[in-house]
């Protein structure tokens, strides 16, 4: 998955990651397949299994002035997150976040608002959505 996020010339400048080892583990992972990714930034409010909206906190709280925004976290909420977030976008990848959201996804969402303190629910654009079967699929071609 880093080196597809890589390969899309997603560059995200600042990663808040949850404690957890398994989610320390995927950052470490995804980002040895990216060039110069940022440091991840453990941040305790992600270790959340809830409906999204802890987590929807923790970006408004810790965005800071980033452009580029990446979250590892843990389902639900991170799925539950994404659902809340995205009120447009490509009909066919909305139905298959929708259908499922597997660990690794990729969920790449544009905002219009100019500080991640004022995300509301509802303001963004699905851009992207990639599992890691897609990734293997399209290798395997």
């Amino acid at each position: 998955m880093g080196r597809t996020i890589a390969a899309m010339n997603f560059s995200p400048d600042r990663v808040l990651v949850s404690p957890a080892r398994r989610a320390t583990r995927t950052w470490e992972i995804a980002a040895s397949g990216m060039t110069n990714p940022p440091a991840a930034e453990i941040t305790p409010g992600l270790y959340d299994f809830g409906d999204g909206s802890r987590l929807m906190e923790v970006i408004r709280a810790n965005g800071g002035n980033s452009r580029v925004l990446m979250l590892v976290g843990h389902n639900p909420s991170i799925e539950e997150l994404a659902r809340r977030l995205i009120a447009s976008g490509d009909k066919r990848l909305r139905a298959k976040l929708e259908s499922k959201f597997p660990t690794a996804a990729l969920a790449v969402i544009r905002f219009n608002q100019s500080a991640w303190a004022q995300l509301t629910e509802g303001s963004g654009t699905l851009i992207h959505f990639i599992r890691p079967r897609d990734v293997s699929e399209a290798t395997s071609d």
